[in-house]
């Protein structure tokens, strides 16, 4: 029996914690996908308080589909719903040390001085309420959204390998008034940068509540 409950505890444990604006939350997500941006090595790590796939769902029926999607723009948009996007760039891809957070990480990338730099974002929903999408399929519209992008100048990213293929990592940004703004722990878990239906974390990097009018 005890074997068991520590079995359990295992396979419930969350696979993070973050702290940002709206207070404290643990992560239900949280997901890493390697690429490449402009030929220079690239990591993107999602954490979430909602529960989200690699890839978009694609189901054959069209009632399964609909709930999937439903699923989705609940997890994005709903009150309450936190999400914190990373972006990493570095001169050779080896995804472990000390990350620089900049502000201007994605334009800029490594230089010679600084071989490992770092951006973040992040997104909180306050208030929220409940929409129908074209008579089908149900959704959240925010109304009030506290918004931190970019997360860079001041701020750190540190990795190290984590277990069975997943990433571990700390990070902490500073607020613009030079407190701690968002500061968090995760261990993620791999997304296939082949997959063809990775576009969802492309949507979520590029516009996290461009989800909600799936």
């Amino acid at each position: 029996m005890f074997c068991l409950l520590l079995f359990l505890a295992a396979s419930c444990r969350s696979p993070g914690t973050v702290v940002g604006p709206l207070g404290h939350l643990t992560v239900r997500t949280a997901l890493f996908r390697p690429g490449l941006q402009d030929g220079r090595p690239e990591l993107f790590v999602f954490l979430s308080n909602g529960e989200f796939p690699c890839g978009l769902p694609d189901f054959d029926d069209p009632q399964a589909q609909a709930r999937a999607m439903e699923r989705l723009a609940v997890a994005t948009c709903r009150e309450g719903a936190q999400h914190v996007s990373l972006t990493l760039f570095a001169r050779q891809p080896e995804w472990t040390g000390v990350f620089v957070g900049s502000d201007d990480a994605s334009v800029v990338g490594p230089t010679a001085t600084v071989s490992q730099v770092a951006r973040g974002r992040y997104l909180g929903v306050e208030e929220a309420y409940l929409s129908d999408l074209d008579g089908l399929v149900r959704g959240y519209t925010p109304q009030s959204v506290t918004t931190l992008d970019p997360l860079g100048d001041g701020g750190e990213v540190v990795l190290e390998p984590g277990s069975s293929g997943r990433l571990s990592g700390t990070f902490r940004f500073p607020d613009s008034e030079g407190g701690v703004g968002v500061y968090g722990t995760f261990e993620a878990s791999a997304c296939d940068p082949d997959r063809v239906d990775a576009s969802l974390l492309d949507s979520v990097q590029a516009a996290p509540l461009s989800v909600c009018s799936f």
